[in-house]
C-alpha cells in the first residue's frame, strides 16, 4: 500500500507522488483551462518571458490549511512545508502543527522550512554596520524578507504574518507533541528524500520534527 505524504503549501513545486496542497486562487484557476489561459497570457504579456514563472499544475489540492487538514488521524507518513508557515498568524500556524502531528503516523516525520529570523537580523546589523546612515536599503530590505511591506504592498498572500527563529519554532512543535526535533542544514535530513526537497538554502531554518 502507497504511503501517503503531504507537501503543505507546495505552490509551483509539486512532489511526484505526493498530495500537493495549496490555498493560492492561482491553483483555482489551473484546473478552469480557459481562465487559466487568460491569466497566462496577462501574466506573460506583463513580463519578459525569460522572467515568466512556470504555470501552476491542476494537480494541486485546493485547501485553507488553517481549516483543519482534511485527513484521518495518523494516516500520513511524511509531511514537507517549505516557507508556508510565515504566512499564518502564530495562532493559525499553531493549529496548522497540531493537525500536523495529529495526521502523521507514530514514527511519521515532518520536514519543516522557514524563513530565519536570526539571518534577516544579523544581515541587517552587518549591512547597517557597513553602510551607517548613507543608505536607506538595508532597513527596506530587512522589512521586505521578514513581512513584505516593502516590494509587496498590494499582493496580501505575499505578507509574513509572523517569523521564527530556532527557539520559537521548536518551542510550538513541542507544544504540539512532537519527541524529537533535530535543527538541520540545507539538503541535510533524517530522511533522505525530505532532504532533496530543499531549494532555498541560505535564509531558511530546517527543523526535522519526529512524532
Amino acid at each position: 500500500m502507497r504511503q501517503a505524504k503531504l507537501n503543505l503549501g507546495c505552490g509551483r513545486n509539486l512532489i511526484e507522488g505526493w498530495i500537493n496542497v495549496d490555498n493560492s486562487p492561482s491553483a483555482v484557476l489551473a484546473k478552469l483551462p480557459l481562465l487559466h489561459t487568460i491569466a497566462q497570457r496577462l501574466q506573460s504579456g506583463q513580463a519578459d518571458s525569460k522572467q515568466a514563472p512556470p504555470p501552476w499544475s491542476n494537480d494541486i489540492i485546493f485547501h485553507d490549511v488553517t481549516r483543519g487538514l482534511p485527513y484521518s488521524t495518523r494516516s500520513i507518513e511524511k509531511i514537507y512545508s517549505s516557507h508556508m508557515l510565515e504566512h499564518l498568524g502564530r495562532e493559525e500556524g499553531e493549529a496548522v502543527i497540531r493537525e500536523c502531528f495529529r495526521v502523521l503516523k507514530a514514527g511519521g516525520i515532518m520536514r519543516l522550512v522557514v524563513p530565519d529570523l536570526v539571518f534577516h537580523t544579523r544581515r541587517y546589523l552587518e549591512r547597517v554596520a557597513q553602510t551607517g546612515d548613507t543608505d536607506r536599503g538595508p532597513h527596506d530590505d530587512f522589512l521586505h524578507n521578514i513581512y513584505g511591506a516593502y516590494l509587496n504592498r498590494r499582493r496580501k498572500g505575499a505578507y509574513h504574518r509572523y517569523m521564527y527563529d530556532r527557539p520559537t519554532l521548536c518551542t510550538l512543535l513541542r507544544g504540539a507533541g512532537f519527541r524529537q526535533l533535530v535543527q538541520q542544514t540545507y539538503q541535510v535530513s533524517l530522511d533522505s528524500e525530505l532532504a532533496q526537497l530543499d531549494s532555498r538554502p541560505h535564509e531558511s531554518l530546517h527543523i526535522d520534527a519526529l512524532k
